[in-house]
């Protein structure tokens, strides 16, 4: 089990100072989509740009999942 932290950027970073012990990256991966889902879901940068940073234990950035800003009336 590895611990994977999921930072999200918009206008400044929000950290994930805890992370989550997960099995792999894969699941770290799937961990990362439901997390996007959800903020989408909830509308809660809506008409900005932002990213998902997946970083490993010593902050290595593992993957990024950019979202391009989508106009408010699109949700």
């Amino acid at each position: 089990m590895s611990r994977y932290f999921f930072h999200i950027i918009e206008g400044g970073p929000y950290l994930d100072t805890s992370g989550v012990e997960l099995a792999d990256f894969s699941a770290a991966m799937a961990e990362a989509e439901a997390i996007v889902e959800e903020i989408i879901r909830d509308n809660q940068f809506a008409g900005e740009p932002w990213s998902l940073r997946i970083a490993n234990e010593r902050d290595e950035v593992l993957d990024v999942i950019r979202i391009a800003a989508l106009p408010q009336h699109c949700f």
